[in-house]
This record gives structure tokens, C-alpha cells and sequence, in this order.
């Protein structure tokens, strides 16, 4: 039977397997913990256990709209067939925007700027959907900005209804596990949560993605210019002379603590504790706007404030200049919190990642029943396809980090790049930081690097057609996992440089983490492995996966970082993966002058 339902004929390897584990975990209510090779067809598998069980409405999230690519990619495929399965895409207003094109606001101030033009009136689309809507099949952003358009409506409007004809939603991981947009989803979508299947794409992301939705940042530039809209506001009013001292204060605070280190953990109290100054602050944004029709930085004071009082034990606050302005920064450190309550209220569950952490990380970072949770590991030998080279004797540790490391590493590429069996090569680097300060020292071309404002079509119409390039990307950015790079269903990349071990940063969020794990895990090895060495690793298999789309995908793998040596080493073979050591004084004679 799950042969009939597959558009492409016969099942890879494993397919009807996990089909069949799909299905059984949404009629027994389970979590299934699914881990797959890269490349072996998950999403589909997927589908067709979605199908065969007969699910009412599936709710599917992806870390990035990259990655959105892979579920419209086979349910189009079943369309093409005769094989409808409506599908509807959600994605962020400022995404679904006709009325501007001004980019340079971030996604909060894009939202307050929306509500002006609202309220106001400015905008010609902000009316209500009152005839009936006939939505396409899949109804993705590119559908809903053209009837938008057509209809005159707001596009984000329109993805709303679109949610009732779906049978599969696809959205970004926010929708349900950012406890403002949580709430806002279940009120405006009118879905049931308790006859839906929750599938969770990369999941092995989902922890640290819940801690990033909760964070809040006032830097020292928006209470600046809080403090000028107070000064134009004319009418010397009480609640115009007590924010003014609330801001002095905020200023203060920064200045005290950047003397005492990049980052420093702040007292909630010392920011007013449960005192409710964002009333006051948030009213006198709302007269500011009204008079100068756009968004006030008191707004922004305002929301961190609403943040700040709100704030439990949970909560982290301190101050920053890393970035090279002082800031104060809120968070929640505890994703279980947030976790618990979606997959409390879901039938069932589905979290898969080709690196899914063991089920004691699942369960303490997750908050999930451990009753409830089933594991299902398909361990097919993709890494038999894999020859993988560690370099001895260089690393991408921060305190190792300097021009001569930069330089050192441009020259490896540039080895490897040039050698006889290196063509169409992915360079995965540890951040943007450390891409931008190697860039310069790598000589080959063509050399495509990823920007954060590059999408998946960008980079594949740049190196689609070249016999050779340097793809450079960052591991934690939106093209090392969950995205194919293929033309024509042809892989794009057969050689695969990790320029660098991409740990965690060692902040004060990720060691306060650290500390929570160890606390319910009460061992302090793990704790430091699930939170900064095992996540790297698992970058590390996701990278390789981009060079792994099919059964005829050979890549050549280089890890330019002697800290994979141990344990990550011995994970890569657990997979199958064929290690060799080499040292950097080796590696030059081995791939030869360019």
C-alpha cells in the first residue's frame, strides 16, 4: 500500500519503514524520535505515513524558509501524480508585505511600522477577507502575494484562510514554539492541536531555536533616541520626568557594566524588578507616534521593560558590548518550559534530524514524557560512500584565532581547492566572523560566499553551470543542513571543507545552559558535550549530507580542525565514514603547490 502512494515509483532504502513508524506514532499518540541518513528521502517517507494514516492536518516546521523547500517539493510531486494534498505555507508578515519594500527594518520594528500604517489608514490592503477566496493547491508565498494583489488584501491576511483548505501546514519553527506566536496561531488558525500531527524538521535545532525566540535587546542607541522623542515632547508631564529618570538609569547600568567585561549577568531588580514601567513608556510611544508616524525607540524601551517584569527565574539578563555597542539582553534559558506545552497538546509527534541527540537530551532540554517517546533509528550505510581527511595540528579556538590563523586556513583551501580531485567544493565555516577574516587569504576562483540576506535560488543561479567553485557558508546559517544543492537533479557539490570546528559560542547564555543540563543530568561531562561539542558534530554530519543526495554521491570530506579527533572522530565511524589523520606540515606535500 505505501508503494501506490509514492510519486516516484519504488521506495528508497528505508522509505516504507519510517512511513510505517509515522503512521503507528499518530494512532498511538507517541513522539517518534526518527533519525535517518542524509539524503535518504526523509521527508517523503514522511508523507506517506502522513497519507497512509489518514491525518487530518499536519503541522510542519522548519528551522529556516530555506528548508521549507523539501515538504512543497514532494507534495507537488503528489499533485503532478492526481494526488492532492493541500498544502499552505506561513510565513512572516514582513515576508508577505506588498505595501513596502523597506528592507532596512529589522522584523519588530517592520511589525510597529505595520500597526501605524494600520491604525491609520495608509494602507491599501489592510481591509478584511469577506468574499470567499478559491486557493491553489499549495498556496505558497509567491500564490498568496499575487491574489493578494489581485484581491487587493493583505497577503498575511490571506495565509490565515489558506489554513482551513490545508491539510499540511508548513511554517517556520516560531509559529508554536514562540509562547507570544503560540498563543496568537491556536486563536487565529482555529486548529485543533489534539488531531494533529507536529513535525519537527532538524530537530536536533529546536532547543536553541526556543531560547533565540525569547530573547530581547535594548541597546544603548534606542535608549538614546528614547531619551531625544521624550525631549520633543514639549508638556513637561510626570510621566514624561519619571521615564526620563528610568532611562537615565538604563544608561547608567550600561556604562557600569561594560567596564567589567564583554558580557555581565544583571540583576532583574536593578532594572526595576516587577515594577510596571512599560505602561508609562508604552503610552508615550503611542502619543509619539501618532505625532511623527513611524516607530519610536520608547517603543522599544517599552517591550523590553513589558519583558523585564515579566521575568522568573528562568530569565537571564545582562549586559553586552560583543557586538560592539552596549546592550541589555533578556532571555529564557529554559526551552523546556516553552516545549512542554506544545507537545503536551499535540496527538502525536515527529521530530527527525539525520544527528537527532540521545533521548536524555530530548527529555531534559525538551521537557518531553519520556513515556511517550519512542526512538526509531534508520542506519543505512551512507558513510560506506564517504573519505574523510582531519588535519593535525590547526584549530579555530578562539584563543588561537589571528591573522596567521586566518591565513593559514585560506591556504589550505586553496590546497585542497586546486588539487586534481577537488572540483565543486562547500567550505562550511564556524561563523560569518570567522568566513569574512579568511576570505581575503583564499586566492581561488570562483568564490561564492553566503550573505545574510542570500537565499537558496541566489547561490545555486551563481554556481549552477561552473565546473568548479568555492561555495563558502556558515554552519549555523541556512545552506549546511536541510537543503539540497542540485540542478536538474544533479548534486552540485562533491567535495566537502570544514574550515574550522563550529562550537557554540562559550557566552553567557550557552554556559548558563550548560548549567541547567547539568543540573538535571547530574553529570557535568554531558552537559558540556550536549551543549557545546556534540552540537558542533552534529554540524559537522549536516554539512556532509549537502555533499550526500543520492545513492551515486561520492564526496571527499576535509576537516580543518584537530578537535573532531575523539569522539567526534569515532561518531563519524559509527556512521560508516572511512577517517584518515593527516598534519598540517603533511597535507601541503599531499595536495602539492597551487
Amino acid at each position: 500500500m505505501l508503494r501506490l502512494i509514492n510519486p516516484y515509483g519504488k521506495p528508497k532504502r528505508g522509505q516504507s519503514a519510517i512511513a510505517s513508524k509515522v503512521g503507528e506514532a499518530y494512532l498511538s499518540s507517541r513522539i517518534l524520535a526518527l533519525q535517518y541518513p542524509p539524503g535518504s528521502g526523509k521527508t517523503l517517507a514522511v508523507l506517506m505515513g502522513v497519507l497512509e494514516a489518514g491525518v487530518p492536518k499536519v503541522i510542519y516546521l522548519a528551522r529556516t524558509r530555506t528548508q521549507f523547500q523539501a515538504p512543497l517539493r514532494e507534495v507537488r510531486r503528489f499533485e503532478e501524480l492526481g494526488i492532492p494534498v493541500p498544502t499552505a505555507t506561513l510565513v512572516n508578515k514582513k515576508d508577505l508585505c506588498i505595501f513596502t519594500k523597506n528592507y532596512s527594518l529589522d522584523y519588530r520594528e517592520f511589525l510597529r511600522y505595520c500597526q501605524i500604517k494600520v491604525k491609520s489608514g495608509i494602507c491599501p490592503f489592510a481591509r478584511k477577507v469577506v468574499e470567499t477566496i478559491r486557493f491553489p493547491g499549495i498556496v505558497d508565498t509567491e500564490a498568496l502575494k499575487s491574489i493578494g494583489l489581485a484581491k487587493g488584501v493583505c497577503p498575511f491576511t490571506l495565509a490565515w484562510r489558506a489554513l482551513d483548505h490545508a491539510r499540511i501546514i508548513v511554517a517556520s519553527y516560531s509559529y508554536l514554539f514562540d509562547e507570544k506566536l503560540f498563543d496568537i496561531f491556536l486563536k487565529r488558525s482555529g486548529i485543533e492541536l489534539g488531531d494533529s500531527l507536529l513535525v519537527v524538521d532538524e530537530a536536533h535545532n529546536l532547543p536553541r531555536q526556543i531560547v533565540d525566540f525569547s530573547r530581547k535587546i535594548l541597546s544603548e542607541t534606542a535608549i538614546r533616541l528614547a531619551r531625544k522623542e521624550l525631549s520633543s515632547m514639549k508638556q513637561a508631564s510626570p510621566d514624561i520626568l519619571s521615564t526620563a529618570r528610568v532611562l537615565d538609569s538604563l544608561l547608567r547600568i550600561l556604562r557600569k557594566y561594560s567596564q567589567r567585561g564583554d558580557e555581565v549577568e544583571v540583576a532583574v531588580e536593578e532594572l526595576g524588578g516587577g515594577e510596571s514601567f512599560s505602561t508609562t513608556v508604552m503610552k508615550l510611544a503611542r502619543a509619539y507616534e501618532t505625532l511623527s508616524g513611524a516607530p519610536s525607540s520608547l517603543w522599544r524601551v517599552a517591550e523590553f521593560l513589558h519583558a523585564v517584569e515579566k521575568a522568573d527565574r528562568d530569565s537571564l539578563v545582562y549586559a553586552s558590548s560583543k557586538t560592539g555597542e552596549r546592550q541589555l539582553v533578556l532571555v529564557n534559558i529554559n526551552a523546556s518550559k516553552v516545549a512542554r506545552r506544545v507537545f503536551s497538546k499535540v496527538r502525536a509527534a515527529v521530530l527527525m534530524s539525520a544527528t537527532l541527540p540521545p533521548n536524555d537530551y530530548l527529555v531534559a532540554a525538551l521537557g518531553l514524557e519520556e513515556n511517550r517517546l519512542e526512538r526509531f533509528e534508520y542506519t543505512a550505510p551512507w558513510g560506506a560512500r564517504v573519505r574523510a581527511v582531519v588535519v593535525s595540528g590547526i584549530s579555530s579556538r578562539y584563543a588561537e584565532r589571528s591573522q596567521e590563523t586566518y591565513r593559514t586556513y585560506g591556504e589550505l583551501i586553496d590546497r585542497i581547492y586546486f588539487s586534481e580531485r577537488a572540483a565543486r567544493a562547500l567550505v562550511v565555516f564556524p561563523s560569518y566572523t570567522f568566513l569574512t577574516n579568511v576570505y581575503p587569504f583564499v586566492k581561488a576562483a570562483p568564490k561564492i560566499r553566503e550573505r545574510p540576506e542570500t537565499s537558496l535560488d541566489d547561490l545555486i543561479g551563481k554556481v549552477a553551470g561552473l565546473g568548479k567553485f568555492l561555495l563558502m557558508v556558515v554552519a549555523w546559517g541556512k545552506f549546511s543542513e536541510g537543503v539540497e544543492l542540485k540542478v536538474l537533479g544533479r548534486n552540485l557539490v562533491d567535495t566537502v571543507i570544514i574550515a574550522g570546528l563550529p562550537l557554540p559560542d562559550p557566552s553567557i547564555e550557552n554556559k548558563k545552559i550548560m548549567e541547567r543540563m547539568r543540573d538535571r543530568l547530574r553529570d557535568e561531562y554531558r552537559a558540556w558535550s550536549y551543549t557545546f561539542y556534540f552540537p558542533a558534530v552534529a554540524r559537522v554530519v549536516q554539512a556532509i549530507g549537502r555533499g550526500l543526495r543520492s545513492e551515486s554521491d561520492y564526496p571527499q570530506v576535509f576537516v580543518l580542525d584537530e578537535r573532531l579527533q575523539g569522539e567526534g572522530e569515532e561518531y563519524l565511524k559509527r556512521l560508516g565514514i572511512t577517517i584518515h589523520r593527516v598534519d598540517i606540515k603533511d597535507i601541503l606535500q599531499v595536495y602539492g603547490s597551487r
